[in-house]
């Protein structure tokens, strides 16, 4: 988070990108959000919706980022003519 700070200091853009659904975190994320920092939470289904509500952005950690990979691999079909 260090990064995220510096970048506020000198007013440069950042984005912070948290893989955690530990409520803990929502202060922190809330702070650097007021003052313009981009925050991304990746999560699972047992969520503090206070993280939830501190991050721009919330992608659930399977079905939206994971499901691609874990969904059964398609077989294209052949056309016959």
């Amino acid at each position: 988070m260090d990064f995220a700070w510096e970048r506020y200091a000198r007013q440069a853009s950042a984005c912070v990108i948290l893989i955690s659904s530990d409520g803990d975190y929502s202060y922190m994320l809330q702070k650097l959000r007021d003052r313009g920092t981009k925050v991304v939470v990746l999560h699972d289904k047992h969520t503090s919706d206070v993280l939830l509500a501190a991050a721009n952005v919330t992608l659930h950690w399977i079905d939206e980022v994971l499901s691609e990979f874990l969904a059964p691999p398609t077989i294209p079909q052949l056309q016959l003519e």
